[in-house]
C-alpha cells in the first residue's frame, strides 16, 4: 500500500513539474518575441514576432499574455479578423476577464461593427463591476470608465472617475495614487474617440517597445 502511495506522489509530482516547465518554456518563447520586435522595429518582422509568440501558445495554449501580444501584433499587420480570433481563443480560456472583452470591442470597432462591439464593451463593464463587488479595488472602476469612454458615453466616464477620485480621498492619502487618477481625469476629458480607436494598435503610428508585455512574474 505504501509503495502505491509513493509511485501515485512521484506521478503527481512528475506531472507538476512538467506543467511548471511548460509554463516556463511559454514565457520564455513570449520573452523572446518581445525582445526581439525590442531590437528589430521593422515590420517586415513583425511575421516572425508572432510565429514565435504561437510557438509560445502551443507550449500552454493557456497563456494569456501570448494571446494578448499575437493579437497586437496582427492587428499591426492589419489583419483585424484575425486578431479577433486571436482574442476569441483567449476568451474560451478566461470567460470573465473584462480586458479580453475590452480589447475585442475596440477591434469590433475598428470595423465598424457598433453593435457587436457595443455589445463586448457591456461584458466588459459588467465583468468589471462583478471584480469590483468582490475585491473592492478601485482600479477596477478606472477601468470601466475608460471602456465607458469608449462606448461613446464620456459624460459617464468622468463622473466615473470622480467617484473613483473621491474614494481614493476617504480611503488614502497616497500623493501617487492621487495624482495618477487626476491624471485618468483629465485624460478622458479629451477623449477623442474616433482618434483613440483608430489609433489602437495601429501600426500607422509610432509604435513605443514599452507598449509590448514582457511577462517577468508567471
Amino acid at each position: 500500500m505504501k509503495r502505491i502511495i509513493i509511485i501515485i506522489f512521484l506521478m503527481l509530482f512528475l506531472h507538476e513539474t512538467i506543467c511548471n516547465g511548460q509554463i516556463m518554456m511559454a514565457v520564455v518563447k513570449n520573452n523572446e518575441a518581445m525582445a526581439f520586435w525590442m531590437k528589430s522595429q521593422r515590420k517586415k518582422d513583425i511575421g516572425k514576432v508572432i510565429h514565435l509568440l504561437k510557438e509560445s501558445i502551443a507550449i500552454d495554449s493557456t497563456y494569456k499574455l501570448a494571446y494578448i501580444n499575437t493579437a497586437q501584433f496582427t492587428t499591426m499587420l492589419g489583419d483585424i479578423k484575425e486578431a479577433i480570433n486571436v482574442l476569441e481563443l483567449a476568451i474560451k480560456h478566461y470567460p470573465e476577464d473584462a480586458n479580453l472583452y475590452f480589447v475585442k470591442g475596440v477591434l469590433l470597432a475598428k470595423l465598424n461593427e457598433k453593435a457587436l462591439s457595443d455589445e463586448m464593451f457591456g461584458k466588459s463593464i459588467t465583468l468589471f463591476e462583478k471584480e469590483f463587488k468582490e475585491t473592492n479595488k478601485p482600479s477596477l472602476l478606472s477601468s470601466k470608465a475608460i471602456v465607458n469612454a469608449f462606448k461613446g458615453d464620456k459624460n459617464l466616464a468622468i463622473i466615473e472617475l470622480l467617484a473613483v477620485q473621491n474614494f481614493f480621498y476617504d480611503i488614502t492619502f497616497n500623493p501617487f495614487e492621487l495624482r495618477m487618477h487626476e491624471l485618468e481625469l483629465k485624460h478622458i476629458s479629451k477623449f477623442d474617440r474616433s482618434r483613440q480607436i483608430k489609433e489602437f494598435w495601429d501600426p500607422y503610428f509610432k509604435i513605443d517597445s514599452n507598449e509590448f508585455v514582457i511577462d517577468y512574474d508567471r
